[in-house]
């Protein structure tokens, strides 16, 4: 989902605004049987996102016409902010990386997670999500940028009381996340980023989309811990000093 909500933001919706509409078309706790009415029509919507295939997964071709319709964008090049979407090459492993062309094939390919949603074929190969080969890809920023934060969204795993083992569907997606993890703390050895952040996500799976209000309630705990990591390290860097501060005061209002 980051290569979409990337693609938006980077397409010059601000983060603001697309939270505003993402809480649109979901039903939240403060929601009461008249503000469920009044979203009726939004709340279908997610119907239409989302269709099962039988014997491949779910394709989310609705819910990306419905996310470019905010933007009104289709390639790399029209967007205001760079933009690098990885993916993963299910045959060979390889990373792909795209940063020019059509947007759609991209963030198709970044979010199919295996054995959910249907892979994409792309120019002769077969691509599935990204977080295969590379979860927080910080290292494609590495040369490009002084400064780089990577925001790791990896749900913490504990023991649940009165469960002494997962079902099968979490079995799956925690596995794939142990794998993730034991990548991700191995490059953190080797190169890692500028600034590191990890919100409380505790036993939150990748496909609990339910869960998105203590989602939205970890990232809003974590912005701050941000925001004094980035003003130490711009201080430190003194990189064109009062135009770089008034940006990241900017990012945070």
């Amino acid at each position: 989902m980051g290569a979409i909500i990337g693609s938006v933001y980077a397409g010059g919706v601000s983060a603001d605004s697309i939270r505003k509409e993402l809480l649109r078309h979901l039903i939240t706790s403060e929601d009461d049987i008249r503000s469920i009415f009044e979203k009726r029509k939004d709340l279908l919507k997610w119907i239409e996102a989302f269709r099962i295939e039988p014997g491949t997964g779910i394709r989310v071709d609705g819910l990306l016409t419905f996310m470019y319709d905010m933007i009104g964008k289709s390639t790399f090049e029209e967007l205001a902010i760079p933009l690098t979407v990885v993916a993963a090459d299910f045959w060979s492993g390889d990373e792909i990386r795209f940063n020019s062309g059509e947007l759609l094939p991209a963030v198709k390919a970044s979010m199919a997670v295996p054995g959910v949603f249907v892979p994409v074929k792309h120019e002769s190969r077969v691509l599935v999500d990204g977080g295969v080969v590379n979860q927080i890809p910080w290292d494609v920023l590495m040369e490009q940028c002084d400064i780089v934060i990577a925001i790791d969204v990896t749900g913490r795993r504990f023991p649940v009381k009165h469960k002494t083992f997962p079902n099968p569907a979490e079995a799956m997606s925690c596995t794939f996340e142990i794998l993730q993890d034991a990548h991700t703390n191995e490059r953190m050895k080797h190169s890692p980023p500028t600034i590191y952040i990890r919100p409380d996500l505790e036993n939150i799976g990748i496909l609990e989309f339910h869960e998105f209000e203590r989602v939205l309630k970890a990232g809003d705990n974590s912005r701050e811990l941000l925001r004094i990591r980035l003003t130490e390290e711009l201080d430190t860097f003194k990189l064109h000093g009062k135009r770089i501060w008034n940006v990241t005061r900017s990012l945070f209002k």
